[in-house]
């Protein structure tokens, strides 16, 4: 350990990644330097540029969601073509171009994705409001037709966070 932490008890140390650690480890540092003001000085700067991200905790830093990609039966890759009639990839035939297996699989897909950007709009809206989160999450639930009330109260909390300066 350096000298200067030795000096002090035990229960009288600082944690070093606290604020006023840090300053004390600088001023303990510095103090057989003769450029002491410019090591202070520095220590400050470095110390108000970390800080920075926390001093915009207060703002919104939620960014609106993306909307899906929607997938269409000719642009299907070899590996949502196998999903679609439930073989391995190996297995696929280099003309299997379409199907009603595979019309089922982009409209099953096509509808969670967009109930799933339902979902998050709408979190993303509520972002603010002052309800309680289960009311918000059941009337987004109404709105999108989603079932999954645990998944709803996540995204609204998420976004709740968001709002508040937290990720």
């Amino acid at each position: 350990m350096p000298p200067f932490l030795l000096a002090r008890a035990p229960s009288e140390q600082m944690r070093l990644f606290s604020v006023p650690g840090v300053l004390t480890l600088i001023w303990n540092f510095s103090k057989g330097h003769t450029m002491r003001k410019y090591t202070i000085l520095l220590s400050v700067l470095l110390l108000a540029a970390c800080h920075k991200q926390n001093a915009a905790s207060g703002t919104d830093l939620c960014q609106l969601p993306s909307k899906p990609k929607l997938l269409t039966v000719a642009g299907l890759t070899t590996d949502q073509k196998a999903d679609a009639m439930g073989i391995p990839p190996s297995q696929v035939p280099p003309d299997a171009v379409g199907g009603p297996a595979f019309d089922d699989y982009v409209a099953r897909h096509n509808d969670a994705a967009q109930t799933g950007y339902c979902v998050e709009n709408e979190a993303y809206k509520a972002r603010a409001m002052k309800d309680e989160m289960s009311s918000v999450a059941r009337a987004i639930m109404a709105t999108c037709h989603e079932g999954s009330e645990p998944d709803t109260l996540a995204t609204v909390l998420k976004y709740r966070n968001c709002a508040a300066g937290n990720k």
